[in-house]
Formats: C-alpha cells, sequence, structure tokens
C-alpha cells in the first residue's frame, strides 16, 4: 500500500469524494533513492481491515511527528498486476521487503521506470485501485 496525500488525490467537485489518484503520487522523488516506497499488509496478516490498519501504523511510526493527516488515504495495490505492467514495458520491477526504522512492514518498488507517463498511469488507475482514508482506519494509538 501506498500513502497518498491530499495534493495526490483526485477530487470530485461536485460531491468532493475521492475519485482516483493523480499519476504523480507514484513519481520518485530524490529522498526515495530509487525505489518507492510501501507497506506490506500482509506482512501484518492477512488482508483485513485490522492488517490495513497495522501496516498504515507501520507507516506512521517512521514520520517525524507520528502524525497522518486525516485528508490523506492508503491506496492498496495488486503485485501481480504491478509486476505485469512492468513486464509489459520491457521494465521488470521488483518489490522487495525492506524493513526500515519502526515499520517493519516497509518494502520498496524498484527498478520503477517513473519516466514512463503510462506506467505511471497503469499505477494509478489500474494497479493501486483500492483506497482506504486515514480518517477511517482504526489505528492503534500513537
Amino acid at each position: 500500500m501506498r500513502y497518498v496525500p491530499h495534493t495526490r488525490q483526485i477530487i470530485d467537485e461536485d460531491s468532493g469524494n475521492v475519485i482516483g489518484i493523480y499519476p504523480a503520487a507514484f513519481k520518485l522523488r530524490p529522498e526515495d533513492k530509487g525505489a518507492l516506497s510501501v507497506n506490506w499488509i500482509e506482512f501484518y496478516g492477512s488482508l483485513d481491515d485490522e492488517s490495513i490498519a497495522l501496516a498504515a501504523d507501520g507507516f506512521r511510526k517512521n514520520l517525524q511527528k507520528k502524525k497522518l493527516a486525516q485528508s490523506a488515504l492508503f491506496a492498496l495495490g495488486n503485485v501481480g498486476e504491478a509486476k505485469r505492467r512492468g513486464k509489459l514495458i520491457r521494465k521488470p520491477i521488483r518489490i522487495l521487503h525492506e524493513p526500515e526504522g519502526e515499520n517493519d512492514g516497509h518494502a520498496t518498488i524498484r527498478q520503477l521506470d517513473d519516466n514512463d507517463q503510462s506506467f505511471l498511469d497503469a499505477l494509478a488507475n489500474e494497479v493501486f485501485l483500492d483506497r482506504r482514508a486515514v480518517a477511517k482506519l482504526k489505528l492503534p494509538k500513537a
């Protein structure tokens, strides 16, 4: 799963509901050191609400302020679909479990070609389809 701040969400003007994620949510930043940071939900158990909340808490533990914006969300991706998309553009991505700091469920997507706009579009529109609002997660107390 990938943390998506409010600025990277596509919001319906009429309803105010999130209707998508901007592909820029998957663009690498210099501090990413060539790998997209994600969390491995199944590290915490099955793909259920409790495991999603624990994975979100793992992400939160590595933040300096230990606080998640209530307007943010977590996008849940399908690993098989991400790898398939990578192969289609001849960039076989690697997804690795790489615990970081207090986040034991941290993982990275490596060999990501974020210069290929169609790949970023696929991540946003075909891979990371399930979205969970931070405000609705039952996170453990910080």
